[in-house]
């Protein structure tokens, strides 16, 4: 993915009651639910080619590879190591998270990410990456990485869609492992009560 397919790509972002968008001057525009607009200024913001939103903050990646960031994360997290990104190419964000790929295709992280940050840390060669608050997807010119509900796939696109379904279907099986378990137990629990309250009527 070049430099100018990024930067198109990140020009809006949205999460459940706003939107932020980078205008053709560098600026940053939020619409949205009026406090969240109201107590997030970006109005010194310029320079800015990619934006993001986490639930309570926005994220501007700068041209010159810094990111800035206005608004709160959970336990001050995110702010806290946004300062530090250097040569920074892309961003993305989750609920109260971040992930930044660098220019050399390794990958920083701020706050709660999906999967294992260790792991993160050690891919590299990454040129596109998506994060929820389970799972990291990097996309690589390398091999095929996996951890703990993080997952790096290959570039190619049929293999990326084929991987990431796989993995879809496995998550899927196992929650209606769970779904099944839990309306046994349920069951169980109900023909316990039945049978107590029959004990109870032939006692009387």
């Amino acid at each position: 993915m070049s430099e100018k397919e990024r930067n198109q790509k990140g020009r809006i972002a949205v999460n459940e009651k706003n939107t932020a968008i980078v205008n053709s001057d560098g600026t940053v525009d939020i619409v949205g639910y009026p406090y969240f607009v109201s107590s997030r200024n970006t109005d010194d913001w310029r320079d800015i080619v990619q934006v993001n939103l986490g639930e309570n903050y926005v994220l501007g990646l700068k041209r010159d590879g810094t990111v800035v960031m206005t608004g709160s994360s959970s336990y001050q997290y995110v702010e806290k190591e946004i300062p530090n990104w250097q040569d920074i190419i892309a961003i993305t964000s989750v609920k109260n998270g971040s992930c930044g790929i660098k220019s050399d295709g390794t990958v920083v992280t701020a706050g709660f990410v999906g999967g294992d940050k260790d792991e993160i840390k050690n891919w590299r060669d990454i040129v596109d990456i998506s994060s929820s608050g389970f799972m990291t997807v990097g996309v690589s010119n390398g091999e095929e990485k996996l951890a703990t509900a993080t997952l790096s796939i290959p570039s190619d696109v049929e293999d990326a869609k084929e991987f990431v379904l796989d993995k879809a279907g496995l998550a899927l099986a196992n929650l209606n492992k769970v779904e099944a378990g839990i309306s046994a137990a349920l069951e169980e629990i109900k023909a316990e009560r039945n049978a107590i309250a029959e004990n109870i009527n032939v006692s009387v």
